[in-house]
């Protein structure tokens, strides 16, 4: 019989955690989170039962609990992944068609902070935190003045820092969002805050953000 979508879950996701090259871990984690969201909706139904309409509904329940519309697209596209690969293993004969449209994605617009206001939570860090506070605030830092993503700036080691060329690259490691590296320029903040950090450093390890155990 064909499986429930909470059952070919637990195989997909098995799947998933043997082929570690196959996806990246942050990617695994979010897909093992929206099954599990999935499954609450509909879990209980057979692969061949999920239609158009089923999927369209799930949809509507989701956004009328209150998710955002990328959210359920992310939740729609793992679905649409788990069903893909029931096709390859030959439990259904194809997707459902027509698969339903992207819901409207509306990006949230955030207030940047000022000068001022960076500077107060970096202080507020070291004097709250002493163990860890400076290692926070000189992340906050870097990423102000370079405009570097989360993961990628918690990732830099020194070499990818070339002060003679006064770049930063970001990405060398291969695991940028887009799978490619990308340099950028000092600016005054960003050179005289990497100078300060550098002088800092931890001479045993190649991390810009070791880790405050050794």
């Amino acid at each position: 019989r064909t499986p429930t979508l909470a059952d070919y879950a637990q195989t997909y996701l098995g799947r998933l955690a043997q082929m570690r090259d196959a996806k990246r871990p942050h990617t695994v984690k979010r897909e093992r989170n929206s099954l599990e969201r999935l499954k609450r909706l509909m879990g209980d139904l057979r692969l061949r039962q999920i239609t158009p309409a089923v999927i369209r509904d799930y949809q509507a329940r989701r956004q009328g609990e209150g998710l955002a519309g990328r959210s359920v697209n992310i939740e729609t596209q793992v679905l649409r992944n788990v069903l893909t690969s029931a096709v390859q293993d030959g439990f259904i004969p194809g997707l459902p068609a027509p698969w339903p449209d992207k819901l409207r994605e509306t990006a949230r617009k955030r207030r940047l902070l000022t000068h001022a206001e960076l500077d107060r939570v970096c202080k507020a860090c070291v004097t709250e935190s002493p163990t860890t506070g400076q290692l926070v605030a000189d992340f906050l830092r870097l990423m102000a003045y370079s405009g570097g993503r989360w993961g990628e700036t918690l990732r830099l080691r020194w070499q990818d820092v070339d002060f003679d060329r006064r770049q930063i690259h970001f990405g060398a490691d291969g695991l940028s969002k887009n799978g490619e590296a990308r340099a950028v320029d000092f600016n005054a903040s960003l050179e005289s805050h990497l100078k300060d950090m550098v002088s800092r450093r931890r001479p045993d390890s190649v991390y810009v953000f070791p880790s405050p155990r050794s």
